[in-house]
């Protein structure tokens, strides 16, 4: 451990992890911010792959991310796994209900910001996407200055159709065959994937933004990193910047085309190719699902939007046929 003096321990009171700001004084007598995490309800042996992917990110690209001080995998007793990384001062965009019971962490932000953090999130995955090689699909961890599997999925389809075992389907009502029927056959017709590293929960409440600017400054939460296809995750991140808005939403529009932009600005993408929307309808569709497994408890009015824009994305599919 740093041979450091406690100053201050202030708990973070968000996600799912125990989080402290530490204030501490370092050899040269300098005060000094650091953030505290420890396993809390996240998988010890999932935990410890966290610090060993940011350190692997950070050296490995140019992103924005903080710098890990220590470790500590396996401490005595009944202390669970922890590490130190740096704090990095900025805004923060919360995620959760405000005064008009929007989940928007974006809602105050203007257009222009909008379309430029969505510029920078596409050229922050295609960075994310080119770091490898990953032999296999599944969570990664980073040893050594590479990422390996801590355990393979069979194949990519059935990681997508998994969303599928994992869902009370009847809560679908009458989309429920035609989803299930797509999701089955589109995940059928998916070509050889070439898995690439994904960060899997980049989105507006894991970043640190420049006080003045609309810029990143720090990318946070790299606990679920795993390997998968590029467009999954060009998918996900539009939920997330999009808020989860319908098909047809002007804030959907805004993020897609910034996203693609600042994405094709790194790394291709064959956007030409008929199948590629196909693929964009099923990854929407999955990550929808997903999105509403992981908060079966949702308010009344969410879990109505969600069905909405699931029977819109149906609309969509049928159209293509």
């Amino acid at each position: 451990m740093p041979d450091w003096t406690l100053q201050t321990a202030s708990p973070i009171r968000e996600g799912s992890d125990i989080l402290y700001q530490l204030t501490v004084t370092d050899q040269a007598d300098r005060n000094r911010q650091c953030i505290l995490k420890a396993a809390g309800q996240t998988d010890e042996d999932d935990f410890r792959s966290e610090p060993r992917c940011t350190q692997y990110f950070r050296h490995a690209t140019e992103l924005p991310i903080p710098e890990v001080y220590e470790v500590v995998s396996d401490p005595d007793g009944d202390i669970p796994p922890f590490f130190l990384l740096s704090y990095v001062s900025g805004r923060s965009l919360k995620y959760g209900p405000d005064e008009n019971r929007s989940w928007d962490p974006l809602s105050r932000v203007d257009r222009s910001a909008i379309a430029e953090l969505s510029h920078i999130a596409g050229r922050h995955l295609a960075t994310i996407h080119q770091c490898g090689p990953v032999d296999g699909f599944g969570p990664l961890t980073a040893e050594h200055d590479q990422l390996t599997l801590l355990e393979r999925d069979a194949d990519w389809d059935s990681w997508i159709t998994g969303v599928l075992h994992s869902l009370s389907l009847h809560d679908l009502r009458s989309i429920e065959a035609d989803i299930s029927s797509f999701i089955t056959r589109e995940a059928d017709r998916l070509p050889d994937i070439d898995p690439v590293p994904m960060h899997q929960d980049y989105r507006p409440g894991n970043l640190v933004l420049d006080p003045e600017t609309p810029r990143p400054c720090a990318v946070l939460d790299w606990g679920d990193v795993r390997s998968g296809h590029d467009e999954y995750e060009l998918a996900l991140t539009e939920q997330y910047f999009s808020s989860w808005r319908g098909c047809d939403h002007q804030r959907r529009s805004l993020v897609r085309e910034h996203l693609y932009e600042g994405y094709e600005s790194v790394r291709s993408l064959d956007r030409d190719d008929p199948a590629f929307h196909r693929r964009y309808l099923l990854y929407r569709l999955v990550t929808r699902l997903a999105f509403m497994n992981r908060f079966p408890q949702a308010p009344e009015y969410v879990r109505e939007h969600n069905l909405q824009c699931l029977s819109d994305l149906i609309t969509s599919v049928k159209l293509l046929d």
